[in-house]
């Protein structure tokens, strides 16, 4: 026996699902910011994050080492969320 599911449930799941996805990326997003201020303390310059630090914390997969390169590359942006921006902040 299938259960129908009314439009309002639908649109709930939709709703949970995205929440998700946005709660997923700003976990990894601002532990890449700790990680490349925690490289910045120690070395005193904004480097990529080393991969070997980046394994012992589960983020170093290759789809989000290249939007870290992506994002780190903005010299000015209008997005606060760049992680170079948010560190001088």
């Amino acid at each position: 026996m299938e259960k129908e599911f009314n439009t309002l449930q639908k649109e709930c799941l939709k709703s949970f699902e995205s929440l998700c996805v946005f709660g997923y990326r700003e976990f990894y997003k601002n532990l890449l910011c700790i990680l490349v201020e925690m490289q910045y303390q120690i070395y005193c310059k904004y480097t990529p994050v080393p991969k070997r630090m980046m394994e012992m914390f589960g983020v170093s997969n290759a789809p989000l080492v290249a939007h870290m390169m992506r994002r780190g590359r903005f010299e000015t942006t209008k997005f606060s969320q760049a992680y170079t921006e948010w560190i001088s902040q």
